[in-house]
């Protein structure tokens, strides 16, 4: 079978801790916008697709999407995971590339090369590893694994984040990482403060370059330490479940 493989943005409006967020303006564009700008320069996938929810909320990111010329799929609210397995079935998807839309720094270098490191190793699941900057990144795994989680996963947070049942069923994960410890810092959108470090990031760098690089960004912060101290203090969500090899991983 040929390989297509899809990048799928889990996307929806009613975000819990900063609601609309995927819709706030920056700059000249809404923080989808810009995540599907950056996506659209990787090389390695097939296709984007955004997974949203049936809410009437939900249908200004159908809109959004039409804006950009990027796939919509809407399925059910509170069930991501069955959001991508029907995302990937209706697009006939091998392998997906997992992003959520809270990326605004999205670096489609580093995806690049986790597709490529994907492909050559075909673990049951690739992922972000330890130095990669939080936010940069995205996790990969195929059509077959999706279903098996589709068809199995029994608990809520199996549901909401896509993942875990994978994780916790898993023979062959793999973490893709680099050699420079970048994890310290934070570029995902959940909080407040995690906006107020974005805006200035953007009000710094995107008009003298649209698609400014990771690299760009961590070079600004480390000349302006101030930048750095806005969100350091944030504690992200994790979910942590216990896998084959009786070890914790993180989701």
């Amino acid at each position: 079978m040929v390989a297509k493989i899809g990048c799928i943005i889990q996307a929806r409006m009613g975000s819990t801790r900063l609601p609309g967020k995927v819709l706030m303006k920056l700059e000249d564009k809404t923080v989808l916008g810009h995540i599907l700008t950056r996506l659209k320069q990787v090389k390695n996938a097939d296709v984007i697709i955004v997974a949203t929810s049936t809410s009437i909320e939900d249908n200004k990111i159908k809109d959004e999407c039409n804006k950009y010329g990027v796939e919509c799929f809407r399925g059910e609210l509170k069930n991501v995971l069955s959001r991508y397995y029907h995302a990937a079935t209706l697009y006939g998807l091998t392998d997906i590339v997992r992003i959520c839309a809270d990326n605004t720094i999205l670096n489609w270098e580093i995806i690049d090369k986790q597709i490529e490191a994907y492909l050559k190793s075909k673990p049951d699941i690739l992922c972000c590893g330890e130095n990669i900057t939080l936010g940069t990144g995205g996790e990969i795994f195929s059509y077959d694994m999706l279903k098996q989680a589709y068809l199995n996963a029994k608990e809520d947070y199996q549901y909401e984040h896509v993942t875990p049942y994978i994780y916790e069923n898993s023979n062959h994960i793999v973490r893709y990482d680099i050699e420079e410890d970048l994890s310290k810092y934070r570029f995902t959108l959940d909080t407040q403060d995690d906006w107020a470090l974005i805006q200035k990031i953007y009000e710094h760098l995107y008009k003298k370059n649209a698609l400014f690089t990771l690299e760009e960004a961590i070079e600004l912060i480390n000349t302006h330490p101030e930048l750095y101290r806005i969100n350091e203090n944030i504690k992200q969500i994790k979910v942590l479940k216990m896998n084959r090899d009786n070890k914790y991983v993180k989701v």
